[in-house]
């Protein structure tokens, strides 16, 4: 079990919650990956996880195999939210968060996500981008799923995202309307 700051227990193993609709996915660990979410002296031990679709599709969290230039691309040519990024700042902001990559049976990079957290209180889901080409497929609800999945060990008290047109995805992935929007706030970096 894995306690957070808020002295709730959670298994310290990945328990799969896939809604029973859900395209069937082979979960499996790196060699020599820790297979359970850790605390050590020096914090948390952030899990990688592999996750496989019968399609050819498969998720994976390790960032050497992003491919930084593809996601610059799409984050800088085509994200509203991201539109005019430097390469530099993806990179640091890849460097600082736990990434998620969506690969194509031939490895292509075809999705991209980050998690911004704690692991012990609090997630921001963010930057997630489907290449066009490979839309319609469940792929976004497929990563937010996982990602979801991927952070419940850690029992963290709230995982955060914003979204200007994806709704319908993230509901499908447990996400729902903040219930008091009002208590936010926001400040210019």
């Amino acid at each position: 079990m894995v306690t957070n700051s808020h002295g709730t227990s959670a298994p310290a193993h990945p328990v799969s919650r896939f809604p029973s609709n859900f395209p069937a996915v082979k979960r499996r660990w790196g060699p020599g990956f820790p297979a359970e979410a850790q605390v050590g002296r020096a914090g948390p031990i952030i899990r990688f996880m592999i996750l496989n679709r019968p399609d050819g599709y498969d998720i994976d969290t390790d960032p050497a195999r992003i491919d930084l230039d593809r996601v610059h691309h799409w984050l800088s040519t085509d994200a509203f939210w991201a539109l005019g990024r430097s390469r530099e700042v993806v990179d640091r902001s890849v460097r600082a968060s736990i990434p998620f990559g969506v690969y194509a049976a031939g490895g292509e990079q075809v999705a991209f996500a980050r998690v911004v957290t704690d692991l012990a209180t609090f997630a921001w889901l963010c930057d997630v981008y489907v290449d066009r080409a490979h839309r319609g497929r469940g792929l976004g609800t497929w990563l937010a799923t996982a990602v979801v999945e991927h952070l419940r060990p850690y029992a963290l008290k709230r995982i955060l995202l914003s979204t200007a047109d994806a709704h319908e995805v993230y509901a499908r992935a447990g996400f729902v309307p903040l219930p008091e929007p009002g208590k936010l706030m926001i400040a210019d970096g």
